[in-house]
Order: C-alpha cells, then structure tokens, then sequence
C-alpha cells in the first residue's frame, strides 16, 4: 500500500511537471527532451512536508530527496543544492524576525527561489501557518510578488452555507 502511496505521489508530481511544461513552451512550442524527475522537499521543519516519504521515495530509486531538520530554519538554500531538481516541493519558507522583518537567510532563500524558477524549474509552495506571525511575512515576501494571496489574515465566509473558514 505505502508503495502504491508513493508511486501516486511521484506520478501526480510527473503530470504536474508536464502540465507547466506545457503550458509554459506553449502548444506550438517543439517538444523538448525528457528530464528526469528530481525533486526536493524542504520546508519549515515543524511541519511535515514529506521529508520522511521522499526519503521513502529515494530509497525506492527515485531522484527525490528531502532536506533534514532543521531544514530552512537550518542554513539558507544554496544554488549547487537547488540546480540539482527540478522541482521544490516547499512547505512555508521559515520564520522572519519578531519585527516581521526578513531574516538574511529569509531573503536570500527567496532570492534563490526566484532564480532556480527562472531557470526553469517549479515550485509546489505550500503555505502554512502556525501560531507564529512571524512565519507569514517570508511567504507574502515570496508569494505576493507573484500575483498570489496567501490569505492567511482573510476569514472566508461562504453565505449559500453559512460557513467560515
């Protein structure tokens, strides 16, 4: 069951892979040679982003490798680690300073981030939010810039249910 488990992990991380291809080439684009599916999973190590399934994953020969407690909150990322994949599953980015300002280590992930993705590569970001407003201002830093909303400060309410999130 646990292999199939991964399998379904690595197969939806595939299509997913070949849906940005795609839609970034275009569909007039000629097609471009297979690469082989390498990706890293990382994150705030508080939360688990899968590092225990992609060291699962790896040991079943997949090139999938996930970065070991305290993973962000460790050392900033470096670029001979992130030109190796390409993809980053990513969960949260760290924690900013009690000010809510960005860390170095904070900036410079970001900045790395930025560059592996004009590279090429793709980022399967996973926001999370714990108790620690200090945990949101790296991801608006990483997020917002890229037309995306977090929406960690936002209640939704949906009136046909009467419900809140």
């Amino acid at each position: 069951m646990m292999k199939m488990t991964r399998l379904l992990i690595v197969g939806a991380v595939a299509a997913w892979l070949g849906f940005v291809s795609t839609a970034v080439q275009g569909a007039d684009a000629p097609p471009t040679p297979a690469k082989e599916i390498s990706v890293l999973f990382t994150g705030y190590p508080h939360f688990n982003c899968g590092f225990e399934m992609a060291g699962r994953l790896s040991k079943d020969g997949f090139a999938i490798n996930g970065s070991h407690h305290p993973a962000l909150e460790g050392q900033a990322l470096t670029w001979e680690q992130l030109k190796k994949y390409n993809v980053i599953v990513l969960m949260q980015l760290g924690q900013s300073k009690a000010d809510s300002s960005l860390t170095d280590k904070n900036k410079a992930n970001i900045e790395l981030l930025n560059k592996f993705m004009a590279e090429g590569g793709g980022i399967f970001f996973i926001p999370g939010l714990c108790q620690q407003k200090t945990q949101i201002p790296p991801q608006k830093a990483f997020l917002n810039p890229l037309g995306l909303d977090p929406l960690f400060e936002k209640v939704l309410f949906d009136p046909e249910n009467s419900m809140k999130a």
